[in-house]
């Protein structure tokens, strides 16, 4: 697993009153160019660093801004404000090689096709699509989350193979119309278990059901979901799908997503069909962290 951070900085405009934590004084704009031009692409404004997290380099550019009253926020949420002129944000990358993702019992199922164009999910968890809004996709999300929809015709070979504690909700189409086939929404029986997770909201605090959204307080994407192994267990046995407890992102609870997690025979059904899909694995641990 690669880990990695990145940020920009730019010169601050001596013509502009105000500012922001990544806009640098002249002198200390040059003199970081100075020292890591690799940092600084011709053409461009920005000074942006991108480097392994553990990274020598990495560590010398933010003590020389630190020593020049600029500090990184390396936590996700709360994010360093437009008008913070004294810290700036960190943003943090994950990358895992073939041979991690192959040796996952689980993993997040990330769908990288769009079903839609739009998507509306109601109080009720119920979601609404334009007709004319639907792409020729058979399997994919909606643009704007992490949900996972399928054709009927889809539905049909997912029943076909029998995976455990898979289900569908039908998905509501508007327009006048009729759609070429129905959409559902792929879902499963039983929820898993709260992640292990430390969870927060927009505002840094505790999201509970709060309408401030709800992450995983890692600063890092994508995150990684954890599971106590034995209420996982407890809860649905073995299984190959199955959604998150927790509802994901920005919004109130019930209009947003949660997470697909699913079986590695599930993710070989996936690519034998060739649907494009992100898996990432997901953590089952004996103890609390």
């Amino acid at each position: 697993m690669l880990e990695s951070i990145s940020f920009s900085l730019f010169q601050k405009r001596t013509d502009l009153r105000g500012g922001r934590g990544n806009d640098l004084p002249p002198d200390v704009f040059a003199e970081c160019v100075e020292r890591w031009p690799q940092f600084k692409k011709p053409g461009k404004a920005s000074f942006s660093v991108e480097a392994p997290k553990d990274s020598s380099v990495l560590f010398e550019i933010l003590q020389f801004l630190k020593e020049n009253g600029l500090t990184a926020n390396w936590n996700r949420f709360p994010s360093v404000g437009y008008d913070e002129v004294n810290r700036f944000q960190l943003e943090g990358s994950r990358e895992f090689d073939s041979e991690e993702i192959e040796k996952a019992e689980y993993l997040w199922c990330i769908p990288e096709d769009a079903i839609s164009k739009d998507g509306y999910r109601h109080d009720d968890g119920r979601i609404e699509l334009k007709r004319g809004g639907i792409l020729k996709k058979q399997f994919g999300s909606t643009v704007s989350g992490f949900n996972l929809l399928c054709t009927n015709s889809c539905r049909r070979a997912l029943e076909s193979e029998a995976f455990t504690n898979l289900d569908f909700k039908e998905v509501s189409i508007t327009g006048k119309k009729p759609p070429i086939e129905e959409l559902w929404e792929v879902v499963g029986k039983i929820d898993l278990p709260h992640v292990s997770n430390p969870t927060v909201n927009q505002d840094g605090n505790d999201p509970d059901r709060s309408k401030s959204g709800c992450w995983i307080d890692d600063l890092y994407f994508p995150p990684v979901p954890r599971f106590l192994r034995s209420v996982v267990f407890e809860s649905l046995a073995v299984f190959d799908f199955a959604l998150t407890s927790e509802r994901w992102h920005a919004g109130p609870f019930e209009r947003r997503s949660a997470y697909a997690i699913c079986s590695q025979r599930f993710r070989s059904w996936v690519r034998t069909k060739k649907y494009r899909c992100r898996f990432i694995p997901v953590i089952l641990e004996d103890k609390s962290p």
